[in-house]
C-alpha cells in the first residue's frame, strides 16, 4: 500500500478510535453544556500544542482558523439539533455531510470517485439502520432542523477548509500542530462566546470530575484534531469526508463496551453495513495507489 493511503487511513481509524473512546463521556459529563465542553477541548488541545511547539505558534493559518469555526459550528448545530430532533435523526443528517462536498467538488471541477458515493451510500444506510431515526425518540422540529442543516454545512465546511489547510505546507511535525493549535483555540474562543449569551453557570469540577473533563479534552480534542489534519493531508477530500463518518459506527460498538448500551440484531446489521462501506472505500484506495506505483515505476 502506498505511504500516503497507508497515513491516511491510519489518520482515519484514529479518528474513529479516539471519538469512540471520548464520545461516550459526555454522557458522564452532562453537568457541562456543550460550551463548556467546547472550551476544555478547544483550550487544553491549543495549550499542549503550544507546549510541544515551544509557544512559537505565529503567523496565524487562514485555513485553520476558518476549520476551527467549521468545527464549531457543526458542534453547536449538534448539540441543538439532538436537544430539538432527539439523537438519532441528528446524527443520520449530519452523516450526509459528505453530500456537500460532492456538490462542492463538481462545482469546481473536481473528480468525485464513484467508489466514495457507494461508500456512503452504504455508510448512511447503515448509521440509519443503526440508530433507527423512525423510533420514539425522534421528535420534528422547524427549529431542529436548521440547526441540522446548519451544524452539516458547518462539518462539510470544515472538511473543505482542513483539506486546504495542508496545500502548500511541508509534511512536518510543526506544521501539523501549528494547524491543529489554530483550529482548536477558535473551538475554545466560539465555545467562551456560546457560554456568555447562554449565560451558562460556571461549574468548578471535583477532582475525579476534573480529570475526566481533562481526558475528555486530550483524547476528544488533541488527539481527535490530529487525526483529522493527518486523514485530510494525505487522502482526496472525498474519500476522507465519507471515512471520517464512521466515527458514528464506532462510537455505536464503543458505548456498548464503556457504557454497557446493549444493541439489538438490527443495530449490528447497521454497524456491519456501514463499517462495511469503509472497508469498501479503504480498498478502493489502496488499489488505486498500487496502480499509480506500477504505472509511475513502468514509466
Amino acid at each position: 500500500m502506498h505511504r500516503n493511503t497507508l497515513l491516511g487511513l491510519i489518520g482515519t481509524f484514529g479518528i474513529w478510535l479516539t471519538a469512540g473512546l471520548s464520545l461516550p463521556f459526555v454522557n458522564v459529563l452532562n453537568s457541562f453544556s456543550v460550551e463548556q465542553l467546547m472550551i476544555a477541548r478547544g483550550l487544553v488541545t491549543a495549550l499542549l500544542a503550544a507546549i510541544l511547539l515551544r509557544i512559537t505558534v505565529l503567523p496565524v493559518d487562514r485555513y485553520a482558523l476558518l476549520s476551527g469555526l467549521g468545527f464549531a459550528g457543526g458542534c453547536l448545530g449538534l448539540y441543538h439539533g439532538i436537544r430539538e430532533l432527539g439523537p438519532s435523526l441528528t446524527i443520520v443528517v449530519f452523516t450526509t455531510a459528505p453530500v456537500i462536498n460532492f456538490i462542492i467538488a463538481w462545482y469546481k471541477g473536481r473528480h468525485v470517485s464513484l467508489a466514495a458515493i457507494v461508500s456512503l451510500i452504504l455508510m448512511l444506510g447503515g448509521v440509519a439502520i443503526a440508530l433507527e431515526p423512525w423510533g420514539s425518540g425522534t421528535k420534528l422540529s422547524t427549529q431542529g432542523l436548521l440547526w441540522c442543516i446548519f451544524g452539516t454545512i458547518s462539518g462539510a465546511l470544515y472538511f473543505e477548509a482542513l483539506s486546504k489547510a495542508h496545500e502548500g505546507r511541508q509534511a512536518t511535525w510543526d506544521n501539523r500542530l501549528h494547524l491543529c493549535f489554530w483550529q482548536a483555540l477558535i473551538v475554545g474562543v466560539v465555545g467562551m462566546i456560546g457560554t456568555l449569551f447562554s449565560k451558562t453557570p460556571l461549574i468548578i469540577p471535583d477532582g475525579k470530575t476534573a480529570g475526566l473533563l481533562i481526558g475528555f479534552a486530550l483524547v476528544g480534542g488533541f488527539l481527535y484534531f490530529l487525526s483529522y489534519i493527518e486523514a485530510f493531508a494525505h487522502l482526496p477530500i472525498d474519500a476522507a469526508s465519507v471515512l471520517a463518518q464512521g466515527e458514528t459506527p464506532a462510537v455505536i460498538l464503543m458505548s456498548g463496551v464503556i457504557v454497557g448500551d446493549k444493541l439489538n440484531l438490527l443495530q449490528w446489521l447497521g454497524v456491519a453495513i456501514a463499517l462495511y462501506g469503509a472497508w469498501y472505500l479503504s480498498r478502493w484506495l489502496s488499489k488505486q495507489a498500487s496502480k499509480e506505483e506500477n504505472l509511475a515505476a513502468s514509466g
